[in-house]
C-alpha cells in the first residue's frame, strides 16, 4: 500500500513537472513575440518622450510670445496716449504762432 501512495505520487509529481517542462517551452516559444513586442512599446514610449519634449519646448515658446505681446500691447498704449497728447498739441499749435508772432485776426 505504501508502495502504491509512492506511486500515485510519484506519478502525480511526474504529471507536474511535464507540465511544467510544457509550460516552460511555451512561454520559450513566446518569447520572440514578447521581445519584438516590448521593443515595439519602447520605441513607441521613445516616440512619446520625443513629443513630450517637443511640445513642452513649444509650450515654452508660447509662454515667452505670450509675454512679448503682452509688453508689446502695453507699448502700443502708450504710444496711442502719446499719439493723442501730440495731436491735442499739433491742433493747438496754429493758435500759439499766431500768438506769438503777433498776429491778429480782423
Amino acid at each position: 500500500m505504501a508502495m502504491r501512495i509512492r506511486s500515485n505520487e510519484s506519478r502525480r509529481l511526474d504529471e507536474a513537472m511535464v507540465l511544467l517542462f510544457h509550460n516552460q517551452a511555451a512561454l520559450l516559444a513566446e518569447r520572440p513575440k514578447f521581445s519584438s513586442e516590448f521593443r515595439e512599446i519602447h520605441r513607441s514610449f521613445t516616440a512619446i518622450e520625443k513629443q513630450l519634449q517637443e511640445l513642452q519646448q513649444l509650450k515654452a515658446i508660447v509662454l515667452r510670445h505670450d509675454r512679448v505681446l503682452t509688453e508689446l500691447s502695453q507699448a502700443v498704449s502708450k504710444m496711442q496716449d502719446a499719439i493723442a497728447k501730440l495731436q491735442g498739441a499739433i491742433a493747438k499749435l496754429p493758435e500759439a504762432i499766431r500768438q506769438k508772432i503777433g498776429f491778429k485776426a480782423k
